[in-house]
């Protein structure tokens, strides 16, 4: 029992000496931590060293400020990301770095400075012109005329700036920035910044390649975009047609029967749209990134482009335009109205049979197999599964949203649904997103089957076309916007002759059609929500005003007024050293001398002081770097490594 009791206390003893502190970044959200600078290089003057080092960061903030002679053109986008990622795996601090983090690169080859930002506020800042966009371009461009060591500060401040006016959000600008589009454009630039990586060179590299290529061949962006959607959709039309006649034709090979026919069909087309998802998946994914960096705001990337010698670079300083702007409202709800309409058409001829009368439409799917197809369609819809679990998410996050104080760190996640979870009755489960919707036990149904089905499209493309353009008026990026505009009017102008082909094709239909049915259905609907949206979507745009370059006054004050005292010299002639202090003594001119006192004859040395600079000039001992603490008024004059004051 005895040696039982120790070996249990040894155990724990143990247990509670190798637990540390947890790296838990909430506990130190009210911790007011000091500028790291990491200036090994000297590129920033003794003035802005102290004044970065003395710099007032808002609560919970963790920066540093790293300096670099040079980075390799081929690393340029990809050096600050992997430093960033250094910061965020120290331990006890890594977690917080990762949330809270500000990270700023100076280079003085080239004359860049690079800043990152923690996921907590990386998408207010990246959107809001500090961390990527027109501002954060402008930035860049002024550091060849006022240099690295005026930016540096600046860069510092507007980082800090939309940190502070991210915090003060009204609760529902919380909940829009969480939801926002914006991290997936932040996803696409991370993902395609130019990088020697296997994936990066075979994946994303021909991707841009190809784009920059239309770019220059087309002569503008629009023309690149009308290239590649045309091309994009016919593809994806012949693949899918293909398909789809090989998956009939396989269906019916392996059925006995009308019944089997209908569950090997239905199975079939599973694995189609799955084998379809990745296919589009694959595609556009890289598109999109290489659309994101080609027309990039980070100059970092355009000159990574550069290096891999891909055409068509462009620094846009518009490519962050903000939708509180009519021309930009204009936009996104262009966008919303053409998505509507491609969506209306989700399959080749649907739209038109269901304008017919309602015997015809009773004839159409009097057949078994038609009949369990509508019943499918009716029942699960074509999008409801994603509208139900966006809508999940939606509730989740306004509901607690509002009372989180640090609102972009909440975790969401949605339940899942499973849109084939039968109930009691053996028919598929009802989720709160189907009482919106016809069923196939509603009379509307039985009556005029098709338009039933219509009408829920209609409902389900003003549910994704609502949060379509939420999520876009958070971010206005104008080459997805332009991009994503043109791929859909390609594709509804193809599914609209599709569906004209397909009405010349069936004999007496065009006669027999009464092409008012579904517009009598929905025409209220469509009104109020067009209304509201735009009501919505003004009142949800984020503003956008270009960032100040104004010089920061506070760093002309960043050391004292008089430097006259008593100082301690740790290091003298190179060497370390004991007992010796020496005097700095101002003259009535304003000049400065230093009298050093050991156990040698007293020394003298005429000190010229350059405040623009922050160093003292001295003939015998060179140039001396001055570092000051605010907080514990603490000088170091530093001259050149060889001698070394603190006060």
């Amino acid at each position: 029992m005895k040696n039982f009791t120790i070996l249990y206390l040894s155990i724990l003893a143990f247990a509670l000496a190798s637990c540390g502190a947890s790296d838990d970044p909430n506990a130190e959200m009210n911790t007011q931590f000091a500028v790291d600078v990491a200036d090994s290089t000297h590129v920033l003057s003794p003035r802005t060293y102290s004044y970065l080092q003395n710099y007032s960061l808002p609560l919970g903030i963790k920066a540093a400020v790293v300096t670099t002679n040079s980075i390799d053109d081929a690393e340029m986008g990809r050096y600050a990301d992997n430093l960033f990622d250094q910061y965020c795996e120290k331990q006890y601090s890594g977690n917080t770095f990762r949330q809270r983090g500000v990270l700023i690169v100076v280079s003085e080859s080239p004359q860049l400075i690079q800043v990152r930002v923690g996921k907590t506020y990386a998408v207010y800042c990246r959107m809001h012109g500090s961390a990527a966009g027109e501002s954060y371009l402008n930035m860049q461009e002024q550091v060849a005329d006022r240099g690295l060591d005026e930016m540096c500060p600046i860069a510092l401040n507007n980082v800090m700036k939309d940190i502070e006016d991210c915090r003060h959000l009204s609760w529902y600008q919380k909940v829009a920035l969480t939801l926002s589009f914006a991290r997936v454009e932040q996803l696409m630039d991370d993902l395609a910044t130019p990088s020697e990586s296997l994936f990066n060179r075979f994946y994303f590299r021909p991707f841009q390649f190809l784009l920059g290529g239309l770019r220059v061949l087309s002569g503008s962006w629009m023309m690149a975009f009308l290239i590649l959607a045309l091309g994009y959709t016919l593809l994806k039309n012949y693949v899918e047609d293909k398909l789809k006649v090989f998956v009939m034709k396989k269906a019916k090979q392996d059925s006995k029967s009308e019944q089997d026919y209908s569950n090997n069909l239905k199975d079939y087309g599973l694995m189609l749209n799955a084998g379809l998802f990745v296919v589009k998946f694959l595609l556009t994914i890289p598109t999109l990134a290489a659309i994101s960096v080609l027309s990039t705001s980070r100059t970092e990337d355009v000159i990574a482009l550069q290096y891999a010698h891909i055409p068509s670079v462009d620094i846009i300083g518009s490519t962050m335009q903000w939708t509180n702007e009519a021309p930009g409202l204009g936009m996104v709800l262009m966008l919303m109205c053409i998505y509507y309409l491609k969506f209306l058409l989700c399959d080749n001829g649907m739209f038109s049979v269901a304008h017919c009368s309602d015997r015809k439409q009773q004839q159409l799917i009097s057949n078994n197999a038609a009949r369990v197809m509508c019943d499918q369609i009716i029942n699960l819809g074509y999008n409801r599964y994603v509208i139900s679990k966006i809508i999940k998410l939606l509730f989740s996050v306004l509901t607690v949203l509002p009372f989180v104080h640090n609102v972009h760190e909440y975790n969401h996640d949605a339940n899942n649904y499973d849109p084939n979870d039968p109930n009691d009755d053996g028919k598929p489960k009802k989720r709160p997103i189907d009482f919106c919707f016809y069923d196939s036990d509603s009379d509307f149904y039985r009556q005029s089957p098709l338009l039933a089905i219509m009408v829920n499209t209609h409902r389900e493309a003003l549910w994704l076309t609502a949060f379509l353009g939420i999520a876009a008026i958070m971010l206005f990026s104008y080459p997805y916007v332009i991009y994503f505009l043109v791929l859909w009017i390609v594709q509804f102008a193809i599914r609209a002759i599709q569906e004209v082909r397909y009405v010349m094709k069936q004999k007496g239909m065009s006669g027999d059609m009464q092409p008012m049915r579904l517009f009598d259905q929905v025409w209220l609907t469509n009104l109020i929500f067009a209304i509201s949206m735009g009501v919505l979507l003004a009142i949800l745009a984020p503003s956008y005003q270009v960032k100040a370059m104004d010089k920061v006054e506070e760093v002309a004050k960043a050391l004292p007024d008089d430097f006259s005292g008593l100082y301690f010299v740790p290091k003298a002639n190179g060497a370390d050293v004991k007992g010796t202090t020496a005097r700095i003594m101002q003259t009535p001119d304003g000049g400065y001398y230093m009298q050093v006192y050991s156990d040698k004859p007293m020394r003298r040395f005429e000190l010229t002081l350059d405040r623009e600079k922050g160093i003292f000039h001295c003939d015998v001992l060179g140039d001396g770097y001055i570092t000051y603490d605010e907080q514990t008024k603490s000088l170091r004059i530093n001259f050149s490594d060889l001698w070394i004051l603190t006060n």
